[in-house]
């Protein structure tokens, strides 16, 4: 059996980020969010996190670009 190319990795990066922020965006975080006391600005640090992984996964696909 072949290993998976670099293409179905970052797919696969691709798809278990965005599986993470809808986990984190579920009725049962965000009301958790709401009644556990966090900062307000809690949502948005995991907002940067999502957006800052996303990035970090743009520049390191584009290295693999020929």
């Amino acid at each position: 059996m072949r290993a998976p190319s670099d293409k179905g990795r970052q797919s696969d990066l691709v798809i278990l980020l965005f599986l993470f922020a809808l986990f984190l965006m579920m009725p049962p975080f965000v009301t958790w969010w709401a009644t556990a006391g966090f900062a307000w600005y809690f949502p948005y640090l995991i907002w940067g996190l999502v957006i800052l992984l996303a990035a970090w996964q743009q520049i390191r696909s584009r290295h693999h670009d020929v």
